[in-house]
């Protein structure tokens, strides 16, 4: 008997839960429905238009948008890279004085033949000479067998 008068509580209850539920959804969805105005091609028209007239990115905040250079302006990009060319062969390339200069594949300017330095790493190695940077802690060395 208690089932049944639970039971004939609950199905009103049920019934205007469903419903207030079906009336939110379809209040959502015509809410979240766009506006049947323009077309795509329209605003799409629209956008050009104000864009040709110098109507858009108004932002006066940043920089403007830098606009392509025209291609008929300036020299040829063979011409410039002809010059580039030059001025490397001349040595007025890469004038970087706080850094050292770039090795070119070929310079001797060292004066010593990858063998020799190697030999000279080689012995400072043996003479304990590497990794002596003074302000780090020592790596401790293991002792342990394998």
């Amino acid at each position: 008997m208690m089932k049944k008068l639970l039971l004939v509580l609950a199905l009103p209850l049920a019934a205007i839960s469903a419903q207030a539920q079906t009336s939110s959804a379809s209040a959502s969805a015509s809410a979240s429905a766009p506006a049947m105005g323009k077309t795509r091609a329209e605003v799409k028209a629209e956008t050009r238009a104000a864009n040709s007239k110098g109507e858009l990115n108004k932002n006066l905040d940043l920089d403007p948008i830098p606009v392509k250079a025209n291609k008929s302006s300036g020299k040829p990009r063979s011409e410039v890279k002809a010059e580039t060319r030059a001025a490397n062969t001349k040595g007025e390339l890469n004038k970087n004085l706080d850094l050292d200069p770039v090795p070119v594949k070929g310079d001797k300017t060292t004066g010593k033949t990858r063998a020799e330095v190697k030999a000279e790493t080689k012995e400072a190695g043996k003479a304990g000479e590497l990794n002596k940077n003074i302000d780090l802690d020592p790596i401790p060395v293991s002792n342990k067998k394998k």
